[in-house]
Parts: structure tokens; sequence; C-alpha cells
């Protein structure tokens, strides 16, 4: 049985590994376990934490998307004022190498002016949070993590309030900032009882909604080849300013790749002039990709297994 009298299980005498736990069996003594909540899983699950956290990502997108489509840039900060970095789940990069990934005072009124740009364009379908990681620099798992954990805070302490009486572990009453209301749809602060240590609260993760380092930038490629193969390579007239160099005059993906180099705006662009792109790469291809770590990998993280099976 793998130990690591780093992670939570053991300083909390739990006996159990990561395959007997229903959270991330984070090490406390790093604050950066490289595991991301990725909000995909949310809508993929069908256990009630994980509807319940879609749920609330649905009506918070909803609420930004409209408020944006009226102007209403007042509400628009006022939506996106509580989404600064969390540090309770221990996931992600450390503060010290984050500083700056959540969306901050200095990158605030820039993602929000990429937002408008996007969300008023018809032919965007963008119609869920991590849709915007596709086109907006700057926007990856990181960020994405750090934006829908702040948004689904209460359903995590939730979820954590019920594996601490599970489990019998001891919590500590600690004032909660930031917590997004599916009520009012107001950010608001409250007393919540959450385990803890170094006098720190911990707010727990499930470990069916984490993807790994790299999940963005690979996801993005997937996109960037099914969008070259679906669409650029059918379109004549863009295919007029490429030179081919297959057999008898005909384009291969590579003369579209060297021609159109992979990038969040090359995305955008194609995305605008082919209004199905986004739709089907989703029903298409994204649907079935979109898995559940094992605990394996997850263990590879966490314990460190992968730098032991390497050594």
């Amino acid at each position: 049985m793998t130990y690591n009298s780093n992670n939570f299980s053991f300083i909390f005498g739990l006996e159990k590994k990561q395959n007997q736990l229903d959270f991330i069996d984070i090490n406390l003594y790093k604050k950066d376990n490289l595991l991301f909540i990725d909000p995909r899983l949310t809508s993929h699950n069908s256990d009630k934490f994980s509807k319940e956290m879609d749920k609330y990502l649905r009506k918070y997108w909803s609420n930004l998307i409209s408020e944006i489509k009226k102007e209403n840039i007042s509400q628009v900060f006022k939506l996106m004022k509580g989404l600064a970095e969390p540090k309770e789940t221990h996931l992600g990069f450390s503060e010290k190498k984050q500083r700056g990934n959540s969306v901050g005072n200095k990158l605030k009124p820039q993602f929000i002016k990429e937002l408008y740009k996007l969300i008023n364009n018809r032919n965007s379908h963008v119609t869920h949070l991590e849709d915007i990681e596709f086109f907006i620099d700057r926007i990856g798992e990181d960020r994405i993590s750090d934006i829908t954990t702040k948004i689904v805070k209460q359903v995590l302490i939730d979820f954590t309030i019920e594996e601490c009486k599970k489990h019998n572990l001891t919590t500590q009453t600690f004032l909660q900032k930031d917590i997004w209301n599916f009520e009012t749809g107001e950010w608001e602060s409250k007393f919540v009882d959450l385990p803890s240590f170094d006098n720190k609260p911990i707010i727990l993760v499930p470990k069916n909604i984490v993807r790994l380092r790299g999940g963005s930038k690979n996801i993005i490629s997937c996109f960037y080849r099914f969008a070259i193969r679906e669409y650029v390579l059918n379109d004549s007239k863009l295919l007029e300013e490429i030179f081919p160099t297959g057999k008898n005059g005909q384009h291969l993906s590579k003369d579209i790749k060297n021609h159109f180099p992979i990038s969040k705006e090359i995305l955008g662009k194609w995305n605008n002039q082919y209004p199905k792109l986004m739709v089907d790469f989703k029903s298409a291809y994204l649907t079935d990709k979109v898995t559940c770590l094992s605990d394996e990998k997850i263990e590879m993280i966490v314990y460190e297994t992968y730098y032991e099976k390497v050594g």
C-alpha cells in the first residue's frame, strides 16, 4: 500500500489510499498538487455533486453572458469580483508560481474585453465556461480550474463536510469569503466547518472532476487538427492561398499547419468562418474524449509515484 506521510489521508489518520477515497488525497506540504478541476467532467459525471456543480456553472455562465450582451459593465465586474485564486484546495500551481494566474485585477479588464468580443460574435457558439480556453490567450487549465473552483465553492464545501462526517474527521470553524450564492447570484462570506492543516482551512475536491497539467494544450491541439481535417481542407477558396505539396497538387494537413501555425487567434478566425465548427467538434469528437482520471494517474501526482518509477 502506498502511503505518504505528507498526504491528507496519513495526516488525518484515515489509513486509506487514493483508490479507497472519493476525494483527491492532496499532499498538504505542497501547494502545487498539479491537478486541475475540469468543468467538462461536472457535466459528464452523474453523481449528485457533479450535477450540482454543473448547475452552478451553467447559471453563473448564463448570468455573465446575459450581462455582457446587455453591456452592463458594472454588473459584469460584480459577477467576476469573487474570482480570486483559491488556496484551500491545494490544487494547481503554487501561489508563488501562480501569481497573476487567477483572474485578478490586472488581468480582469483585458479578460472582460476578450469575453465581450467572443460572446457578442453570433458565430462563436461559446456556450460553456470551458469554451473560452480555445480563444482567449492566457486562459488554460490553471485559470479555468481557478474560475470553476470559485463558482462551485459552496458545492465543494458541502462535499467536504459530507466527507468529514463519513470519515469522522475533526473540523474547525473558518470564515470563508467569495462564496457564490446560486439563489441570489451574489458573492457572500459565511462561517463554515472545515478540516484544517497548519491552522488553515482545507476544501476537498472530488477525484472524478480533475485533469492533468497540459490538458488544455492537448484539447486545443485536437480542436486545431479537427478544424483542418473537417473544414479547412474542404474550403477551396481558402486553399487558393496555400501552396500544396501533395501529389497532383493535393493539399495536405501539413500545408495548412505551415501556413496557419496554431494560435488562439487563428482558431477564433476559423470558428467565426465556420459557424458549425465548435458544435461539430463537441458532438463528433470531444464528448468521447472527456473521461475521469484513474486512481493511478492521480497517485502519480499526489504520491509522486511517477518520480519513484523514473528513479
